[in-house]
């Protein structure tokens, strides 16, 4: 998936069709140097930094599982919605907002906030 620049909204890119992320899947993106992961999860989209934090390895090709990605080489555990890393206090990747816009995914470029109250 390439990204393209929306007209509406400059924070936000095109990344692709509604059918080109398959429910259950995920897809590694570029934006601009940035690779992001693309999880179609519960009837909705979520995104997360495309590296693991501990390995490198792209979290696109983890495994989900009951709101998180693991990675597939060291097992780290994400959580999807936040970024956080399951047992590392204070650690996350960076989390995306995702919305959809007819038949076409749009990437937030800019990262959510991390919540405070995270651990």
């Amino acid at each position: 998936m390439t990204a393209t620049f929306t007209h509406g909204d400059p924070a936000f890119v095109t990344i692709g069709d509604l059918d080109e992320v398959l429910p259950g899947t995920a897809r590694a993106v570029v934006v601009g140097n940035n690779a992001v992961a693309i999880f179609r999860v519960g009837g909705g989209f979520l995104a997360l930094d495309d590296g693991c934090l501990h390995c490198g390895t792209s979290l696109a090709s983890g495994w989900l599982c009951s709101g998180h990605v693991i990675c597939p080489q060291c097992h780290w555990r994400y959580e999807l919605t936040s970024g956080r890393v399951e047992g590392v206090p204070g650690l996350h990747a960076d989390a995306f907002e995702v919305r959809v816009a007819g038949s076409v995914v749009e990437l937030c470029t800019v990262p959510k906030p991390f919540p405070q109250n995270a651990r």
